[in-house]
């Protein structure tokens, strides 16, 4: 009669697959941790460019409307040296 004993070799199989599943399943957590605290980064700025996006808007506006009322002052005020000259010649 011929008996094989495998059972130990199985469990010892059984128990090293389970502990590189733990390994992989806490590397996994990890990683999965990284990825929040990194996406938490990335959406933290993409706020802080859109708030200094419309900062910028604003004083791009700010300064187009401040450089067309220079543009009107400065006609209006050739016009009326103009028109001053073309008086006194």
């Amino acid at each position: 009669m011929l008996l094989i004993v495998t059972a130990p070799w199985d469990f010892w199989i059984e128990r090293r697959y389970l502990q590189k599943a733990e390994q992989d399943k806490e590397k996994f957590e990890d990683q999965l941790h990284d990825m929040a605290v990194m996406l938490k980064r990335l959406e933290e700025g993409r706020k802080k460019l859109l708030l200094e996006i419309d900062s910028q808007s604003s004083e791009i506006e700010k300064l187009f409307e401040e450089n067309s009322n220079l543009t009107s002052a400065y006609q209006e005020a050739v016009g009326v040296a103009l028109h001053g000259r073309l008086r006194y010649s």
